[in-house]
């Protein structure tokens, strides 16, 4: 692209006012993501000019791209004057309501588009996008994957996001199936985020379910889930994001032994791993407090509350601590 851009630069210096040769050049930059000269180019050569659509749009595109967002609706918006059905117009202007969070006017646009051509693949792809934007659209993601996937079953990709809103939606075993059967489709942070979905679904199961303590084969997987994920963690990430990650995947194993009432194990995994114990979230600072307090220790019970609180650790308003202390 950047050879091409050399070659039309070079034609535009023998005809410099040749139409269609401005109108390609400047749609080329914006392929070739020089946005910046895309839009200067614009604005010192095509302001006044009668640019065919493909041009328009990719002056739109290039405004949008710089954050000129009022520039780039007034683009889409001459185009569909002209072409009330030029669809790269519409989903332009959907893509732009995204960047600015009008989340409803964006799908408004794609609507209008998928309405007529419900097997657009961009406005698929960019309603997915939409979606992803926004916590409570998960299941309706999972509908839009279905609906590429149709489109293009070996999209690799798609199958991957697909699988990755099963996980958001907790539904863990078809998520993990369909990992388990296509590993190769799957990145390290996505099996950490299945190995971190199990570990806190069987811990949770555990710990808030007394039925479910006197049940050694769901406990014994709860361990394995958490030493799976802990061990998934070892090798990943980076120093800072592990350290936070650690420090959650420990508050579970603290949460998980309290339950049981091993209190002597809380503490000394505590003690081992004092320096996570500030990154805690609330579940793990109370779960060693609760220990220590079984362990007849309660000025060490009181020092972790108290650490809790003013790490903002734990909530001023929570009951549970306040009770405790």
């Amino acid at each position: 692209l950047t050879d091409r851009a050399a070659i039309y630069r070079r034609a535009l210096n023998q005809f410099p006012k040749h139409s269609k040769l401005q109108a390609d050049y400047v749609t080329l930059l914006t392929w070739n993501s020089q946005f910046s000269d895309a839009l200067s180019y614009y604005s010192s050569q095509l302001l006044n000019q009668q640019l065919p659509h493909y041009a328009l749009n990719a002056v739109a595109i290039s405004a949008r791209e710089t954050g000129n967002y009022a520039l780039s609706k007034k683009l889409y918006l001459q185009i569909l004057e002209d072409d009330p059905q030029y669809y790269d117009a519409i989903l332009g202007l959907a893509a732009v309501a995204i960047r600015e969070n009008n989340f409803v006017q964006a799908e408004a646009y794609i609507q209008k588009v998928l309405a007529v051509e419900p097997e657009n693949e961009e406005g698929l792809s960019l309603l997915a996008f939409l979606y992803n934007q926004q916590n409570n659209k998960t299941l309706e993601k999972v509908s839009v994957y279905d609906k590429m996937l149709e489109l293009a079953q070996d999209d690799q990709e798609i199958t991957r996001l697909k699988t990755l809103n099963l996980l958001e939606l907790g539904l863990i075993a078809p998520a993990k199936q369909a990992m388990e059967s296509s590993p190769e489709l799957y990145l390290t942070e996505d099996w950490i985020k299945l190995r971190a979905a199990q570990n806190t679904k069987s811990i949770r199961r555990i710990a808030n379910d007394g039925r479910s303590l006197e049940n050694e084969e769901l406990v014994n997987k709860a361990f394995d889930n958490n030493d799976e994920y802990l061990k998934l963690l070892q090798a990943s990430y980076s120093t800072t994001d592990k350290q936070l990650a650690y420090a959650y995947a420990y508050a579970d194993r603290v949460l998980l032994l309290n339950a049981l009432t091993r209190h002597k194990e809380v503490i000394s995994l505590a003690q081992q791993q004092n320096h996570l114990v500030p990154q805690m979230p609330d579940h793990g600072v109370l779960s060693i407090a609760e220990s220590y307090l079984a362990e007849q220790e309660p000025d060490n019970a009181l020092d972790v509350i108290d650490n809790g609180f003013n790490n903002n650790q734990i909530a001023a308003s929570n009951k549970d601590a306040l009770q405790l202390a």
